[in-house]
Order: structure tokens, then C-alpha cells, then sequence
């Protein structure tokens, strides 16, 4: 097809990319006073790809689904619902136009700085995180329901059917982590509206203050998934998470602090084996960020995972994990 002049990509942006996405804004007829589009990639979005829509005075987020993305355990039409409703929350962009059948979208885009664990150390914004997430997990979503569980299987059976080899050890923690799914499911665990994919570079610091972006892993489940998976992936000090626990729910106790362990160290898990999967396929293929990389992100989670896993007291923090207490909040 010819590209209308009204779109100026950078030159990084693949040719398919450049006509799919003019196909795209000429269908939506998305903004059609703008007489020129600058069109660039934007950074992060392993199983998508994304770019920055940009005139001289304002700035969209495009998000393009790649045709395999449910391999990866991520749901598009639910996403698209649970950042309607977390944008209705005031904790998440906009959504300005979507594909009814591709699931592609545009949104807001969010000026304000992207989340490190050191920056958001520095700036002592573990409070601020708390908040958002309170925010989200007050609220109310039609989206799916989520298993943590669930995406581990899948990805490593993408691993299994690659032939990839398992790291040592991850056999039998992964069989550790499957008796934690079958004590906790018995459990009257406080559930409901979760992003479940709280890597720091899915926070943004606004003006407003903090919000949320990617939600293709959103949905109902245990919140204490959300508090794992952001207390590990934010590197936090055991005095970090203590405090911020503590903001969550003040009457925090050993149950709820043996919850969070378990999970982190599920969490752990299911990154590693997220990572493992999708390093050669998709290695490459996206724009990441510069300090990271799928190598870097297995290894983290893998340590982590491992650290907990060889601890004397491992077994006995699971045991407790399923310990609920009556109107504990996670």
C-alpha cells in the first residue's frame, strides 16, 4: 500500500510495521486534522510492539498485538477491559480507539518518568506504589480471572516443546510452587481486581502521581499476587517490604507475611520460566530497555527464587501461607 505522507516513521520502524499501523490511523480516522505523525518506537512491550504517536504539541501510545501474544499467557480483550476500568480508577491511561478484532490500541500517553527499584528507592516512592495499588485493588474489573499457576505451566511448556534444557534445581521448585497453589486455593484468600505484572517499568511517575500501564496479565485474583510480584521485582530490602506491608494492611501478621513469601517466591518462578521461554523467540524483536534483558530477568528471578527455596525455614513459611485471618486485607 502507499504510505500517506501524514505519517513520518523513524527509520527503525520495520516497513510491514509502517503500513500496518498508516492502515490502522487511516481506519480509525484518528485525528484528522493532524497534517503530520511523527512515528517512532517506544521502549518495553516484550509481546507487543509499541510506538509513540507525536505531533509538536501532543503524544499517543500506539500498541500493536502480535498475532501469538495469547502463547504468552496474556488475554487482549480482556486487557483492553481492565485498562478501561483501572483508567476509570484515574490509575491508568485512556484508551482513544482499539481494533475489534486485532485488539491494537491507542492511548494516552503518560508524561512522567518510568520506575527503576533505585530510582523508586531514591525517591522513596514504595509508599506510592502501596497507594496505586490499593487504588486498583479497590476497585471493580469484568475482566478474567488469573492464575498465577496457570501462566507458569504455559510457559514451561513453551520451554518443554522448545527443547530447551531447565536450569538446576527448577524441577523441584517448581513442584514446591504447585503445593503452594493446592494449600492456598483451599484458602479463603482475599481476592479481586489485579494488575499482575508489577515490573517496576509498568509504573509511571506523573505530575498526578503514580500510574499504571500494561495490563495484558490483569485480572481476578489473590491480591497478595500483586504485593509478591511488586515487592520482588522492585528488589526490595526485607525492611522495605516489612513497611510497606504494613501500609497495605496495619494489622499485618505472620500469615499474611508467609503469603507474600510463598507468592514472591511463585512469582520468581513464573518470571524465570516467562523469561526462559521467550528469550529466543522473541530476543531481538522487541525494543527493551537498555538495562534490561531476558538473560538478566531469568537470572534475577531464578536466584531469587533459589535463595528462598534454600532457606531452613522455607517450608514451614508455606505452611503458614494459607493462614487467613478474618478481615486481613491480602
Amino acid at each position: 500500500m502507499t504510505i500517506s505522507s501524514r505519517y513520518n516513521f523513524e527509520t527503525s520502524v520495520d516497513d510491514s510495521i509502517q503500513a500496518q499501523v498508516a492502515q490502522l490511523l487511516d481506519d480509525w480516522n484518528f485525528q484528522p486534522e493532524v497534517q503530520l505523525f511523527n512515528i517512532k518506537p517506544l521502549e518495553g512491550g516484550a509481546n507487543n510492539v509499541n510506538l509513540i504517536l507525536s505531533t509538536e504539541s501532543e503524544h499517543w501510545v500506539l500498541k500493536l498485538r502480535a498475532p501469538d501474544c495469547e502463547l504468552f499467557g496474556t488475554d487482549p480483550v480482556s486487557s483492553i477491559q481492565a485498562q478501561m476500568d483501572a483508567s476509570h480508577l484515574g490509575i491508568a491511561p485512556r484508551l482513544l480507539a482499539t481494533h475489534e478484532t486485532e485488539h491494537h490500541f491507542i492511548s494516552e500517553f503518560l508524561h512522567g518518568e518510568t520506575l527503576r527499584p533505585d530510582t523508586a528507592r531514591a525517591n522513596n516512592l514504595h509508599s506510592e506504589v502501596v497507594a496505586a495499588l490499593k487504588i486498583l485493588h479497590g476497585g471493580k474489573s469484568r475482566c478474567r480471572n488469573f492464575s498465577l499457576f496457570n501462566d507458569i505451566r504455559l510457559f514451561m511448556k513453551g520451554v518443554n516443546d522448545s527443547g530447551q534444557r531447565h536450569p538446576a534445581g527448577l524441577d523441584e521448585m517448581l513442584a514446591a510452587a504447585f503445593s503452594i497453589e493446592e494449600s492456598l486455593t483451599s484458602a479463603p484468600v482475599p481476592l479481586g481486581f489485579c494488575h499482575n505484572d508489577l515490573v517496576p517499568q509498568n509504573f509511571i511517575k506523573t505530575d498526578s502521581g503514580l500510574c499504571l500501564v500494561d495490563f495484558d496479565y490483569a485480572g481476578i485474583t489473590w491480591f497478595a499476587v500483586d504485593l509478591a510480584c511488586a515487592t520482588s521485582q522492585f528488589e526490595m530490602t526485607e525492611e522495605e517490604i516489612e513497611a510497606c506491608l504494613k501500609l497495605y494492611d496495619r494489622d499485618l501478621d505472620d500469615g499474611q507475611r508467609s503469603r507474600l513469601l510463598a507468592l514472591k517466591f511463585c512469582n520468581n518462578l513464573r518470571e524465570a520460566s516467562w523469561a526462559i521461554m521467550a528469550e529466543p523467540l522473541m530476543s531481538g524483536e522487541t525494543t527493551t530497555f537498555d538495562d534490561w534483558s531476558y538473560e538478566y530477568h531469568r537470572d534475577f528471578n531464578l536466584e531469587q527464587a533459589l535463595s528462598a527455596y534454600s532457606d531452613q525455614y522455607f517450608k514451614e513459611v508455606c505452611s503458614q501461607a494459607s493462614v487467613v485471618r478474618q478481615n486481613a486485607l491480602f
